[in-house]
C-alpha cells in the first residue's frame, strides 16, 4: 500500500500536510521562522504566532466517518442474512402447508367453497394429470424447497370448480441458492467543541521574544460532515437441515461486493476576540472505493437463531481540503514600560490533496429468539454486537489517519406478520433497535505538542488538546426499519427494505432491494 501528498499555500513552499513551513504569514522580531502542526494549530511557537487547522480536524475525523461505508455493507450483509434466515425458518416439512403462520397437515379436497381461495375454473382431469406428467421431472431435479401441488380445498363458481395448489415445501439434503443486492445510505453528522490560541508577549523590560504575559484567544469550533454510500452485494449460500434435532437448520454463505462513499467535512473557527485573532474556516471532501469479501453463517432450532457475518472492505481512500486559516496577532516590543504594539491578525489560505489506502475488518452476531403470536403475527427480539477495525497503510500518517478500533452494542425486536396466498408468500417486517459505539479508540494521530504527522522533531512549547468533535463515542442512536419481502413458487425471493436512524447530532436514511433463486 502506498499514497502520496500535494499541498499548496498561496505560492510559499510545500513543506508538511495542512501546515507549510511558511505558511506565508509575516512573523515577529525573533520568532521561530518555521511552522509546524501543534495541538491542532499551524504554529511558530507560543511566541509567535499561530492558527486553528479545521482541515486537519476534519481529516482526523474521517477514521469515524468514512467507516459509514462499511457500516452501510454491515447493514446490508447482516439483513441478508436475517431476511434468508427468516425464510427457511418458515418453510414447512413434506407433507404439510403453511397455513395462518403454522405447518398443517395436507387436508383431502372437498367440494365445499373455501373463502381464503381465488375463484378458478377446474381443469380436466385428463390435462391435468398431462400437466402434472410434465412437471415431475422438472421436480424430481429441484432440490430445495419445492412447490408441490396438493388438494388444500375447492373453490366453486358457476357449474365447474377447480383443486387449488398450496405452497408447501419440503426438506432434501443440501440445497443451494444465489442473491444479489443494491443499497444506498446518507447520513448528516455535526459537532462542537472549543480550543484557544495562547501566545506570550515580549518581554517589557528587555524585549526578548515570549518572555512576558501570556495572551489567551478562546476559539469555538463548529463542524459539520454529509455523507453519501452506495454499492452492491452478491454471492451464494448453502442450506442444511436436521443437523442437532430434526427440525434445526444451518445456512453458510460467502459474499462479494462493491461500495462507493463520499464525505464532506465543514469546520468554522470563530473567534471570540477579533483583535487578537479572525475568523477562519475549512473544507475538506474524501472519496473511499473498493471491494468487500465475506463469509456469515447462521443457525436456527425452533424460535432460537444465531446470526454471524465477518467481512473485509479494502478501500482507497482520498481527500482534497481548502483551509482558510486564522492566524493570531503579533506583538511589536516599544521599549521599557510603553504597552507592545499589537499588529493585526492575519489570514493564509491552505489547499491540498492526499491519497492513502486502508482494509476495514467487521465482525457482526445477532441472537434472536422468535415468539409466536396470533393469526401469523410474531415478534423476535434480538441483541447483537458488531467489532471493526481499520490498518491504514503508512501513508495514512500523514493524513492524521491511524489504525484504531470500534465495538457496538445493539438491542431491540422486530414484528413480522406472515401473509400466505397459495403461490406467494409475503412477510412485513418493522424493526426497532437502539446501539452505541461503547468504545472507539485509535483512528487518528494524536495532535502532539511536537508537531503532528512528523512535521518536527522539536518541542514547540504549544499547551492544549484538539478534540475530534464528531466521534459518536458514548451516544445512545435509535434506528427504525421496514422490509417487505416476498416469496415465490418458483424459487425466487425479492425484498425492499427502508431505514432511517438518528440521535444527538445524528440522522441519517438508507433503503436496499436484493432478488434471490434457490435450486
Amino acid at each position: 500500500m502506498s499514497g502520496f501528498l500535494t499541498l499548496g499555500a498561496g505560492g510559499a513552499a510545500a513543506q508538511s500536510v495542512f501546515c507549510p513551513a511558511s505558511p506565508g504569514v509575516a512573523t515577529g522580531p525573533g520568532d521561530n521562522p518555521n511552522f509546524a502542526l501543534a495541538t491542532g494549530r499551524c504554529t511558530n511557537g507560543n511566541s509567535g504566532t499561530g492558527a486553528f487547522s479545521g482541515a486537519a480536524l476534519g481529516s482526523q475525523s474521517l477514521s469515524d466517518l468514512a467507516s459509514g461505508s462499511t457500516e452501510t455493507t454491515n447493514r446490508a450483509s447482516s439483513g441478508m442474512v436475517q431476511e434468508r434466515r427468516q425464510a427457511e425458518q418458515e418453510s414447512c416439512p413434506i407433507g404439510t402447508v403453511r397455513r395462518q403462520g403454522r405447518c398443517l397437515p395436507i387436508p383431502r379436497a372437498e367440494t365445499r367453497a373455501d373463502p381464503q381461495l381465488p375463484a378458478r375454473t377446474r381443469v380436466p382431469a385428463a390435462v391435468r394429470a398431462r400437466s402434472e406428467a410434465r412437471r415431475a421431472p422438472m421436480r424430481a431435479s429441484r432440490r430445495g424447497p419445492v412447490a408441490q401441488p396438493v388438494d388444500v380445498g375447492v373453490y366453486e363458481k358457476g357449474p365447474r370448480a377447480v383443486v387449488v395448489p398450496a405452497f408447501v415445501q419440503a426438506y432434501e439434503g443440501v440445497r443451494m441458492g444465489t442473491f444479489a443486492q443494491g443499497f444506498g445510505d446518507y447520513e448528516e453528522r455535526s459537532g462542537r467543541s472549543g480550543s484557544s490560541l495562547l501566545y506570550l508577549q515580549p518581554d517589557p523590560t528587555t524585549g526578548a521574544s515570549g518572555g512576558g504575559p501570556a495572551v489567551i484567544n478562546p476559539l469555538q469550533i463548529l463542524s459539520k460532515s454529509r455523507s453519501t454510500s452506495f454499492g452492491a452485494l452478491g454471492g451464494i449460500d448453502f442450506t442444511s437441515r436436521g443437523h442437532l434435532s430434526a427440525d434445526d437448520g444451518l445456512i453458510v454463505g460467502i459474499l462479494g461486493g462493491y461500495v462507493e462513499s463520499e464525505v464532506r467535512v465543514s469546520s468554522r473557527i470563530l473567534s471570540l476576540n477579533p483583535t487578537l485573532a479572525n475568523n477562519g474556516s475549512s473544507t475538506l471532501t474524501a472519496r473511499s472505493s473498493g471491494g468487500s469479501v465475506g463469509g456469515f453463517a447462521t443457525y436456527f432450532d425452533g424460535p432460537l437463531s444465531i446470526d454471524a457475518l465477518y467481512k473485509a472492505d479494502f478501500l482507497d481512500l482520498s481527500e482534497r481540503f481548502i483551509d482558510n486559516q486564522a492566524y493570531s496577532a503579533t506583538f511589536t516590543y516599544n521599549g521599557p514600560g510603553v504597552p507592545p504594539t499589537i499588529n493585526p491578525p492575519q489570514n493564509a489560505l491552505i489547499f491540498g490533496t492526499g491519497k492513502t489506502s486502508l482494509v476495514n475488518h467487521s465482525i457482526v452476531a445477532n441472537f434472536n429468539y422468535r415468539i409466536p403470536l396470533a393469526s401469523g403475527f410474531w415478534m423476535e427480539p434480538t441483541a447483537g454486537l458488531q467489532a471493526r477495525w481499520v490498518d491504514y497503510a503508512s501513508s495514512a500518517a500523514l493524513l492524521g489517519l491511524a489504525d484504531g478500533h470500534l465495538f457496538r452494542l445493539q438491542a431491540g425486536s422486530r414484528f413480522g406478520w406472515d401473509l400466505d396466498y397459495g403461490w406467494m408468500r409475503l412477510t412485513p417486517v418493522i424493526t426497532g433497535l437502539a446501539y452505541s459505539d461503547v468504545s472507539v479508540k485509535g483512528g487518528f494521530v494524536d495532535f502532539g505538542q511536537n508537531g503532528s504527522f512528523g512535521a518536527t522533531s522539536g518541542s514547540l512549547g504549544v499547551s492544549g488538546t484538539s478534540p475530534v468533535n464528531i466521534r459518536q463515542e458514548g451516544l445512545l442512536r435509535g434506528q427504525g426499519i421496514f422490509t417487505l419481502i416476498g416469496e415465490f413458487n418458483n424459487g425466487w425471493s425479492a425484498f425492499a427494505q427502508a431505514e432511517v436512524r438518528g440521535g444527538k447530532d445524528l440522522f441519517g436514511v438508507g433503503g436496499k432491494g436484493g432478488i434471490r433463486y434457490q435450486w
